[in-house]
């Protein structure tokens, strides 16, 4: 039987989690600097001795492509949530949603009334170094609702951008018990293809900008679906064995997929496919799962969620408080040192609770029978 817990998984959610972090610190840095160095001028020497031509025109781009990240996240929870499925344990639908919102919405809620308090103490203002991307972000005073964040209704996440993803993340944790279920009875082949036309028919009429729309949580649910796939065929797809010619070409491929010029509608489909492969060659016992077996990913993974949370307000309120540009680096080593922290002390606690009362509330629905079988 195979581990229902597969380390190397939680590793590459780390790494993905740090590409996010990277995308973002990169974006710190002025459009005139960034975008300045165009792929039409290839025969100048300056074009390649830029780093941001390496960055934005070659597979380099996987080291800030937070786009691809994303799309590695949603496949990964859908995996991670239907273990239980590939175990033969259908989970109930109330311990299920109690669980998944004690482990993504309380850490979620703590940091964001943490960061509103922070940009009310923090003298903060437009920072002229920085980007027109990092200075758009700053909060203005007054000017966003802490209700609606905490709701996370979409349609202010002014306080922390970031939480476009979760905002999705909660509302599928109310849907996946009902893929659990197509699973179980259209398998997971139809189950996937069904949940892929859903996902393109509310594309339609999409625009490229970061949403908390239903329609967009529609937009993503093939990818929690593949990954809910995944987890249920998961035993095959760990025992086959792949030549090294194989293995290289799938991974050229989903490179190929993953580098693919972002736009937030129609690239995910194919984008959302690399991300499919790369967790596809990640599960086997191969050179990537031994390196993501390493002590530092797997910390990565660890703090990853807490990670994800904190480091673009952060970002904001160092840069708009003053911070030079040249320190970012020491900012993304305490930023760092900071998910460590708020893992230990919001986190991890925040999933315990919720393993306690999904606990709690399974062992009160099996009262009754006990109480029959006496």
């Amino acid at each position: 039987m195979v581990s229902s817990r597969l380390r190397q998984l939680d590793a590459l959610r780390g790494i993905a989690a740090l590409i996010v972090v990277f995308n973002h610190y990169a974006q710190v840095v002025p459009e005139a600097v960034s975008h300045a160095i165009d792929h039409t001028g290839l025969l100048s020497a300056e074009v390649w001795t830029s780093p941001w031509f390496w960055l934005r025109y070659t597979p380099l781009r996987l080291f800030v492509d937070g786009e691809a990240a994303v799309d590695v996240f949603f496949v990964l929870s859908g995996f991670v949530l239907a273990l239980p499925l590939s175990l033969d344990r259908q989970p109930e639908f109330w311990p299920f949603v109690v669980k998944r919102l004690c482990r993504i919405y309380l850490p979620f809620a703590i940091v964001i009334g943490c960061v509103a308090l922070a940009w009310m103490i923090v003298p903060t203002g437009p920072a002229p170094a920085a980007s027109e991307w990092l200075n758009g972000l700053r909060p203005r005073p007054g000017a966003y609702s802490l209700l609606q964040h905490l709701l996370m209704t979409g349609s202010d996440m002014s306080l922390n951008p970031a939480m476009w993803t979760l905002v999705h993340e909660v509302r599928m944790a109310a849907v996946m018990p009902l893929i659990f279920l197509m699973i179980r009875k259209l398998g997971p082949v139809h189950t996937v293809a069904l949940c892929l036309v859903i996902s393109l028919l509310f594309s339609f009429g999409m625009t490229d900008s970061i949403s908390g729309a239903w329609q967009a949580t529609l937009h993503f649910i093939w990818m929690f679906a593949v990954g809910s796939a995944l987890a249920f065929g998961r035993g095959s797809l760990i025992a086959r064995h792949r030549g090294p010619l194989a293995t290289a070409s799938l991974w050229a491929l989903a490179i190929a997929l993953l580098v693919v010029p972002f736009n937030r509608v129609w690239a995910d489909f194919l984008i959302g496919w690399g991300a499919v492969l790369v967790i596809v060659l990640c599960l086997s016992h191969n050179r990537a799962a031994s390196l993501l077996s390493l002590p530092l990913p797997l910390w990565l993974g660890r703090v990853s969620y807490s990670l994800y949370l904190i480091h673009l307000p952060i970002l904001i309120i160092a840069v708009t408080g003053g911070l030079a540009l040249g320190a970012l680096p020491v900012l993304l080593v305490l930023t760092l040192a900071m998910a460590e922290a708020c893992f230990r002390a919001i986190e991890a606690p925040s999933h315990a609770l919720g393993v306690m009362l999904s606990r709690t509330m399974l062992s009160r629905g099996d009262r009754p029978d006990h109480k029959a079988a006496a």
